[in-house]
């Protein structure tokens, strides 16, 4: 595992959230190699939408689930991104973009043989 734990704090209002994630050695390889920064991992985990596939955690972001706030440089960024976690939800596998994610992802079995 990297060393190290990142945490995500995003207020909505009311309700607050927080992560508490860490790069698996392949995680960390990939994502640099793709370009995908810490930034954009907190807002995928943040606002990404989760399927439980295989026994991990593929969280999917879509432009149109993005809130206004954002602006529209980080939304580009942030199309079609896919972030895959372990079984215990704080390991990330790796990360890529897909432009069907919805389709790539609801097509895996729901168990990994």
């Amino acid at each position: 595992m990297k060393n190290g734990k990142r945490f995500i704090e995003e207020q909505t209002g009311a309700k607050a959230v927080a992560y508490e994630y860490k790069h698996t050695i392949h995680s960390f390889a990939r994502a640099s190699q793709r370009g995908i920064d810490n930034d954009l991992i907190q807002m995928a985990l943040c606002y990404g939408q989760e399927f439980f596939r295989q026994g991990m955690i593929f969280i999917a972001v879509q432009s149109h689930h993005l809130p206004d706030s954002i602006d529209e440089r980080m939304r580009r960024r942030l199309k079609n991104l896919v972030v895959v976690l372990g079984n215990n939800a704080r390991d990330i596998v790796t990360c890529f973009w897909a432009t069907n994610s919805l389709k790539y992802i609801k097509r895996k079995g729901v168990k990994l043989y």
